[in-house]
Formats: C-alpha cells, structure tokens, sequence
C-alpha cells in the first residue's frame, strides 16, 4: 500500500531531521561561550547543511504523504459506500476540501474518517482512542514545526539557534507520532473495511 510506504519514509525522515536537530544543537553548544554565531565554522556548516537537507527531504516527503492520503481516503470511501452508504455524512469533494477550508480543516477530517471507522463498527459507533490520539497529533505535528522553521534563519545569537532547535526538535517528535499514529490509522481501517466488504451479501 502506497500510504503505508510513503509514512515508513516520512517517519524515518523525520526521525532524521530530529537528529540532526540535536547535532546542529550540539555543535552550537560549542560556541556559547561568546553567545556569537561564527562567520564561518567547517563543523557548523556541515552541521547546517545535514539539517537543511533533512528537512528538505521530509517536507518533500510530508507534501507526498498529503497526496497518498487523500487518495487512500477515495479508495475508503468507496469501500465504506459499499458497506454503509447513509452514514456517510459528507461528499466525496470534502475528501480534499476539508484538508484546505479554514475552520473546517480541524474537525472535517476527523468527521471523514469518523464515519469510514463507523462503516466497520456493528453498531456503527463513531471514533475512538487511536482516532482521538491520531488527530490530535496531526493538529498539533506540523503546527508545531512550521512555526519554527520559519523563524529559524533570523537567529543571530548562539542562545536564540539552540532555543529554535529545542523547538525543532519538539516538532518532528510530534510529527513522528502523528506518522506514526497515521500508519496505525491506514493499517487497521483500511483492513477493517476489506474484511467489512467481503462480509457484504453479494445479492
């Protein structure tokens, strides 16, 4: 399955960029003592280059798994349709639109998936524990990280860089538990559906 591949590797990218988080922090440790930034330092660049390209990798990564996702989404959709058609409670569009739409974009999703959960459940109960753990996480992940990312190249002492790659650092292990959590997502509902499809009377 193509989500499952693909959040494998975002998890693993992320769990890169959280060492090399914790490198680059390393390496400016060495430098607290004037709480200066060198105008050039052999170790402190490699150290920021690592971190650029990791991040690089699992943005690119994190932009894949968007797209896998939605198109898991349709694929369960489909799936849920067959089993419990009426408890779908939105149209296919906000498959993708829910992700985009402010406001929207912090309980459609869940609602989404939700009902996908439902379709499997005998009583049709809606959500929870892992679905609750999966979305708090996937609120809080990237939240987390893009906000520290974008104030990163402003950092003009040693102290202000170590404080943004402690906040790295507290993003991607968010964003690892969210993939994580996500693949747990993936994994069980799409073979709760399966199995809920092949119990449908073929009459």
């Amino acid at each position: 399955m193509a989500a499952c591949v693909l959040l494998v590797a975002f998890a693993l990218a992320t769990l890169a960029a959280w060492v090399a988080a914790w490198h680059r922090s390393d390496v400016l440790e060495t430098f607290l003592p004037t709480n200066r930034l060198p105008d050039s330092s052999g170790t402190l660049v490699n150290a920021d280059m690592w971190f650029g390209n990791t991040m690089e990798v699992r943005n690119a990564l994190l932009v894949a798994v968007a797209g896998a996702g939605i198109v898991w989404l349709y694929s369960m959709r489909g799936l849920a349709d067959a089993v419990w058609p009426e408890g779908q409670r939105r149209h296919r569009a906000w498959l993708v639109l829910g992700w985009v739409v402010p406001i929207g974009n912090f309980f459609v999703p869940k609602m989404i998936v939700n009902d996908l959960w439902a379709a499997t459940e005998p009583n049709h109960r809606r959500g929870n524990v892992l679905l609750w753990f999966w979305w708090i996480s996937c609120l809080m992940g990237p939240a987390g990280s893009g906000m520290m990312f974008r104030s990163l190249p402003h950092a003009t002492h040693v102290s202000q860089a170590m404080d943004q790659m402690s906040k790295a650092e507290q993003g991607d292990t968010f964003l690892l538990a969210s993939a994580l959590l996500s693949l747990a997502v993936v994994w069980k509902l799409g073979g709760r559906l399966e199995q809920a499809v092949r119990a449908v009377p073929s009459w």
